[in-house]
């Protein structure tokens, strides 16, 4: 393809993109995916399914949204449940926790650190990774956070110093 037809098809392109009508098109896609994948997220609360771990979408390689469960139950009747085009779209996997089980979790070890003296720190469950995350403000921190995972067996802990995050100052 010449030089002057790919600058042609590529303006065509970028006329066809600023149109109001294709702009809104896509728009309006994009909004009902979103309005899809947040009903998708409603449902499995009001489910309250004891199993449910979380879910998360998945970009690259593959657009996907995982959906995980704490237990080895068949969930293809419930997949089935799922209209076509939401479908195609999920996956389940297998969750180390269940959501509670990671909530209560983390609730114990935050008022452990705080016991422990540990005043400054950030503690979250990385639901892709299934493991949990803490960053703590120096190394005398990390010391302690690690000698109360090791007592309380927490293997699916890691622990930076550092990235806390700083109030705003008026």
């Amino acid at each position: 393809m010449s030089k002057i037809i790919k600058k042609i098809v590529w303006l065509g392109v970028m006329m066809l993109a600023t149109q109001p009508s294709f702009a809104k098109n896509q728009k309006s896609k994009q909004n009902k995916g979103i309005d899809n994948i947040v009903a998708l997220s409603e449902r499995l609360e009001r489910e309250n399914d004891p199993n449910y771990g979380d879910m998360y979408i998945q970009r690259k390689p593959k657009f996907q949204i995982i959906v995980l469960f704490a237990d080895n139950q068949n969930r293809q009747a419930w997949l089935k449940s799922l209209s076509p085009k939401m479908r195609r779209h999920v996956v389940i996997r297998q969750a180390k926790k269940s959501r509670q089980q990671f909530l209560r979790e983390q609730d114990e070890l935050s008022e452990t650190l705080r016991q422990a003296g540990v005043k400054a720190f950030v503690l979250r469950y990385d639901i892709e990774l299934q493991k949990f995350l803490l960053d703590v403000g120096n190394h005398a921190d990390r010391d302690t956070a690690r000698q109360i995972a090791d007592k309380l067996n927490h293997r699916d802990l890691a622990i930076q110093v550092g990235n806390l995050p700083v109030p705003e100052r008026r």
